[in-house]
């Protein structure tokens, strides 16, 4: 898809950028450039635009030099995410979504339809956004116009050059989830900077490691973790992540497999009775089968009179996951969103067991100490809970199937 062959930059003051490059992007990987400041990964992005021109060498676009391009035709099939979002303070945000169609005069029922198809898929409702202006949105919400706006023409490419460095770290968190899932959905091939080896980690199929203007590793994630190529890769690295690959410990090793449920239409006052008895402060609402319907913790009994029911009051888990869930996959994202307890269950949704925070001590004591480590990339084996596979639940088969 993109390959770059013995590329190389030196600038007018004679400043060495970029050293001999080449590798190769396949289509529909996301490719993360990754080095310190200086090191050259913003040059190398920035030249398949022609943002920067290469002083020599060469590099293609499914197979097609960008040399014999016209420029500015070239950054209009080529979409561009930046960390200050480059969003048009006077346009709406319809406009600003809609720039690069405009350009290719596509008609206005189509650049229409496309806004309104993008803005729903990052939760952003059309009718409430479309005639707003960048300044009437949060940061967050500015750069998911951002990333929208350069998936609106339906370019193949589309680099991000440092595009969540500005935001607080969950927003940061929801953006990166976006991308990959827009990446997975949409097929599109992705060149991601940043410095940030837990956001390369995290997001990318592919990380070139960059330093002094020179190519030091370019491979997955974990391989890269497994078999740095050098003492500078591994210090990038950092030491708990090399050590990461040594846990295979799963959900169910830690998990608590008798967590304490209570079935429907149990009443307050015997759901009390029991928190007391079993010293707990939350209670699962199960059926006859074992199938989760809710949970009940202390803070929603003390909000509500003795003389409902726990089905009154329970809410529903945020998030599942499975006993067979690698450990390390699931810890990080507990403890950086504060989530004290996930449920564990199985594939119709029966109750196996919880993990807790108090489950995870040994695990965070050793990684403390450097045995092991929480950190992980990839999928984080956490899914979401669907309260439409339960009400298709059915007594005779047992199962809950997809709706």
């Amino acid at each position: 898809m993109i390959e770059f062959k013995n590329v190389s930059k030196v600038y007018p003051d004679g400043t060495n950028a970029v050293k001999d490059l080449s590798m190769k992007i396949e289509k529909g990987e996301l490719v993360v450039f990754i080095g310190t400041s200086g090191s050259g990964k913003t040059t190398s992005m920035r030249m398949i635009n022609r943002m920067v021109e290469l002083t020599d060498g060469e590099i293609t676009i499914n197979g097609k030099n960008i040399q014999d391009y016209n420029a500015v035709d070239l950054r209009r099939k080529i979409g561009y995410v930046i960390q200050s979002t480059g969003l048009m303070p006077h346009m709406t945000i319809y406009e600003n979504i809609v720039m690069v169609p405009k350009l290719l005069k596509w008609d206005e029922q189509r650049m229409r339809d496309t806004a309104i198809r993008l803005l729903k898929h990052v939760d952003m409702d059309p009718d409430t956004y479309m005639d707003r202006y960048p300044s009437e949105l949060s940061g967050g919400q500015q750069q998911r116009i951002g990333v929208i706006r350069a998936l609106a023409a339906d370019q193949e490419v589309i680099l991000m050059d440092e595009p969540f460095g500005a935001l607080d770290p969950i927003t940061r968190e929801t953006l990166q989830d976006l991308v990959k899932e827009l990446q997975h959905d949409l097929g599109k091939t992705i060149v991601f900077v940043t410095h940030d080896m837990t956001e390369a980690i995290d997001m990318a199929d592919k990380i070139a490691i960059i330093s002094e203007g020179e190519l030091v590793q370019f491979d997955t994630p974990e391989n890269i973790v497994e078999n740095p190529a050098n003492d500078f890769v591994r210090s990038f690295i950092g030491e708990n992540r090399l050590h990461r690959s040594d846990n295979d410990q799963v959900v169910e090793d830690v998990m608590i497999t008798k967590p304490i449920t209570v079935p429907r239409g149990t009443s307050l006052r015997n759901a009390v009775k029991l928190m007391r008895d079993k010293r707990v402060d939350s209670l699962f609402v199960v059926d006859d089968f074992n199938v989760l319907y809710g949970v009940v913790d202390f803070e929603a009994v003390n909000r509500n009179p003795i003389d409902k029911t726990v089905d009154d009051i329970m809410r529903l888990p945020n998030y599942y996951v499975k006993k067979d869930t690698l450990l390390k996959d699931v810890t990080n994202r507990m403890l950086k969103h504060g989530l004290h307890t996930v449920v564990v269950l199985n594939d119709d949704y029966e109750l196996e067991g919880i993990l807790t925070r108090t489950s995870l001590v040994d695990m965070v004591y050793s990684s403390l100490w450097g045995d092991e480590s929480i950190a992980s990339p990839g999928e984080d084996g956490i899914e979401s809970f669907d309260v439409g596979q339960i009400e298709n639940y059915s007594e005779d088969s047992k199962s809950v199937e997809p709706v």
